[in-house]
């Protein structure tokens, strides 16, 4: 857990160096640009700072997605607008072009792969803004067309290189054994301990209960309280059960309890305390939380013991 942690506030940390620095440099360039008869920079670049801004809060409260969007849309339409309206002269796009990749593109290979295209087509431009004729394109709108051209490699080099860190975060995610926002077991981690039980119950006779928590409502909750709420509901049921049993976490608002050797019928002290604790637990937060119980039987599966609790759940 602690190597995904680290990967997950690596990335967080990098983040919130880059759009500082984003912050820095588009003020000192939308402020130049303003001062040099632009004067509808004055508008632009504040309102550039102030999304900037808000990306930051959106990094704070753990909003990653929606801060890639905010972040890169600000950035890019900030710079776009640099592009229409400055003068296309070649030689200050050219070193503009690496400025624009820093701020998109935020892992090491990424920044590098992006730098180097950028020159690219920086060398690209100033080689065509020569050759090409002028009875089919102007230059300043060639140079323009490749400059937009440009800004669609750099916004490509942004989605690979997003999939790749997300798509890696969420498979270590999955194959986990701890839920990162609950502390509970993981749903891989459950199917396999499911598993093994009914083996065990197969081979010789160990018996397991199953209860499943279903909350409802969470959307009543702020947002930023959900993860610190379902995480208390974690704490809380590992203080009433033994440490051979565990709750793990199935899906965002159904956790499920394993009681090994024991049946319902003698688990019925510890359903008491666990319906106790989920009824004051519903009351102080105002949601509505279902439990239901199930013995595991020999013909069961992970599917079908799922099933049978959902199906208790719903009725």
């Amino acid at each position: 857990m602690t190597y995904l942690f680290n990967l997950k506030d690596r990335e967080k940390n990098f983040d919130y160096v880059l759009t500082l620095i984003n912050i820095v440099v588009s003020l000192t360039i939308g402020s130049i640009v303003a001062l040099s008869d632009e004067k509808i920079f004055f508008f632009i670049t504040p309102l550039h700072i102030i999304f900037l801004i808000f990306s930051i809060y959106l990094l704070k409260n753990d909003k990653i997605h929606l801060f890639q969007y905010v972040y890169s849309a600000s950035t890019f339409i900030f710079y776009a607008l640099l592009t229409i309206i400055l003068p296309p002269e070649r030689n200050i796009w050219i070193f503009i072009y690496p400025i624009i990749a820093t701020f998109f593109s935020k892992y090491e290979l990424g920044l590098i792969l992006s730098l180097l295209i950028m020159v690219l087509l920086g060398i690209d431009i100033s080689f065509k803004y020569r050759i090409v004729s002028l009875d089919v394109i102007p230059p300043k709108l060639s140079l323009r067309l490749h400059i937009l051209l440009a800004y669609i490699f750099v916004l490509i080099i942004v989605f690979i290189r997003s999939l790749r860190v997300s798509t890696y975060i969420n498979f270590l995610e999955r194959i986990y054994p701890v839920d990162l926002e609950t502390g509970a077991l993981s749903r891989y981690q459950l199917e396999r301990e499911i598993e093994q039980a009914i083996s065990l119950l197969k081979r010789y006779d160990f018996p397991f209960l199953y209860i499943a928590i279903g909350i409802e409502e969470l959307r009543k909750l702020n947002p930023h309280k959900v993860q610190k709420v379902l995480a208390e509901l974690v704490s809380g049921i590992k203080s009433i059960i033994r440490d051979s049993d565990f709750i793990a976490r199935y899906n965002r608002n159904l956790f499920i309890i394993q009681l090994a050797n024991t049946s319902s019928e003698k688990a019925q002290p510890v359903i008491e305390r666990i319906n106790k604790y989920l009824e004051k637990f519903s009351k102080e937060y105002s949601i509505k939380v279902n439990i239901a119980v199930t013995d595991l039987e020999k013909d069961d599966t992970v599917d079908t013991l799922i099933e049978k609790l959902l199906r208790k759940l719903r009725e």
